[in-house]
């Protein structure tokens, strides 16, 4: 990375949420780091948006100039007056995803689907349809939805994950090509700020896509070493050599650790 970052865009759970004391301590560190060198925060989340406000509260988090949640199917702008705004640009742009069939059709269209149960309606969206499973049998209740929204020709995709918290099953319907990643490219290029300027940070799989789309990135210590091992081989496989850091420090120590370490790179690169 040559140019400065201006961006910070991290994952909460596993990666700015602190995980220890020592990383806690981290939090306002990251803070001065981000004011000093005008950069934006910007939180890019699976969290619903009561659990983002929520987990700010609980964690003392640094309030966000934006916040891309819900498995990135919503983004919300802070306004001056700590009010967040809704991205109705972003939600226009999900109707084409979808085909203008929202989460509410879908659920209709599927009907009842065996060993799945409807998440609560705050973890619904108008294009999210969220439901709890067996995590055992993940990939095969992953597959079959995915067969299911192929025979009826729904232009929705699956997001399966285990809740960290609970082990619960979590599947996700999002429009076709709706991720994390994609919410965070379209932003970038709807406030016309340069990828290379931004930073994103992570820790587990829900976070590949954006590992692997070039975005400079940071994995963070208590990442998954095969997740470690599997990012760093695609980023060989591409040639690219200042796109990812991996640190050795967990949660939000690996994300100070990663902000300074491609600060330090912008300022080397200097004439």
């Amino acid at each position: 990375m040559k140019r400065s970052p201006t961006v910070l865009a991290t994952d909460l759970d596993g990666t700015l949420i602190p995980n220890t004391p020592a990383a806690a301590q981290a939090l306002p560190l990251l803070a001065d780091e981000l004011s000093a060198h005008t950069m934006q925060l910007a939180y890019v989340t699976g969290r619903h948006l009561a659990s983002v406000e929520q987990a700010i509260r609980d964690h003392d988090l640094p309030l966000p100039d934006w916040i891309l949640c819900d498995v990135g199917t919503n983004i919300y702008q802070r306004l001056p007056n700590n009010r967040l705004q809704a991205s109705n640009d972003f939600l226009r742009q999900l109707a084409v995803n979808s085909q203008s069939i929202a989460a509410a059709e879908l659920l209709e269209r599927l009907g009842p689907i065996p060993d799945l149960i409807l998440q609560e309606p705050e973890k619904q969206g108008r294009y999210k349809l969220s439901f709890y499973g067996d995590a055992n049998k993940l990939s095969e209740i992953e597959q079959s939805l995915l067969q299911r929204l192929a025979s009826d020709n729904l232009p929705y995709s699956v997001i399966a994950s285990i809740d960290p918290f609970n082990n619960d099953g979590l599947f996700d319907l999002l429009p076709l090509g709706v991720s994390k990643a994609f919410a965070l490219q379209w932003w970038l290029e709807n406030q016309g700020l340069p990828p290379d300027c931004t930073l994103f940070a992570g820790d587990s799989g829900n976070d590949s896509a954006v590992f692997k789309s070039g975005l400079p990135s940071i994995i963070v210590g208590n990442a998954s070493t095969t997740l470690k091992a599997e990012m760093l081989q695609y980023h060989a496989k591409q040639g690219w050599t200042e796109r990812l850091f991996v640190s050795v420090e967990d949660s939000t120590q690996g994300v100070l650790a990663g902000v300074r370490h491609y600060l330090a790179a912008s300022t080397d690169s200097e004439p």
